[in-house]
């Protein structure tokens, strides 16, 4: 690992990671409807490892779930830190006027 990494850069040849520590952290996106109705999401670890973690319904922009003890080694221990999984909700930017009048129907 570069020294970037060591200062809490990105994990060279992981960019799908940033590093804080011991702890990585990870974005992923889900859709709307997966942040309101909740679902299931197969995440990888740095080790290969998947792990299926539970998106709770109405989940809100930015949450962080914690992975405890699937990040990085500490120096000279057996202990590792936290694989962080901050949550993107991606919000549709067409929807038809039916698709609207729908959501304006259903929603507070």
């Amino acid at each position: 690992i570069g020294a970037a990494a060591e200062r809490g850069g990105g994990c060279r040849g992981l960019s799908r990671f940033q590093r804080h520590g011991a702890d990585l952290i990870e974005e992923i996106s889900i859709t709307v409807w997966e942040a309101l109705l909740g679902s299931e999401k197969d995440i990888k670890t740095i080790d290969g490892q998947t792990l299926t973690i539970k998106i709770k319904e109405s989940t809100q922009p930015n949450t962080t779930m914690r992975l405890q003890g699937y990040g990085m080694f500490y120096i000279n221990s057996g202990q590792r830190g936290n694989h962080m999984i901050s949550i993107k909700v991606v919000i549709p930017n067409n929807l038809t006027e039916y698709q609207k009048n729908t959501l304006k129907s259903i929603l507070p």
